[in-house]
């Protein structure tokens, strides 16, 4: 049925590529080596990549839970009165859609987004012609 198709390798059922060993066991493709069992990092890895004690049936332990860090939401003007009264106030916080050297916070190291979404939409919008 597939005579004229060419062996591309083994996927699992996610259609990922299964990598296969060297001679010597290690799976590589361009320099990026894969690990699928018996995987141990060194100390940065495991301190940056890793979830510590989260696991199976407990993937959020109570060593993952995070804060909401109260100086920085005071110096992006909140208040109890405008996260009543303001739905959008957060997301403006996550999306930034204008310029951080004009919003008036001190240090403000946001990332604006829009720009970004902009450009990312209009080379979607260019692919979606042709």
């Amino acid at each position: 049925m597939y005579k004229d198709h060419k062996y591309q390798g083994h996927f699992t059922p996610s259609v990922t590529k299964v990598v296969p060993a060297d001679a010597n066991g290690v799976r590589e493709i361009d320099g990026w080596t894969f690990h699928y069992a018996g995987y141990t990092c060194d100390a940065f890895n495991e301190a940056t990549y890793t979830r510590g004690d989260a696991k199976r049936g407990d993937l959020k332990p109570d060593s993952r839970k995070g804060y909401l860090d109260v100086a920085v939401l005071k110096a992006h003007g909140c208040t109890a009165k405008r996260v009543r009264n303001n739905p959008l106030f957060f997301l403006q916080l996550l999306l930034l859609t204008c310029d951080p050297l004009r919003s008036g916070v001190e240090n403000d190291d946001r990332i604006m987004f829009f720009p970004h979404a902009r450009a990312c939409t209009n080379v979607f919008a260019l692919g979606e012609k042709s």
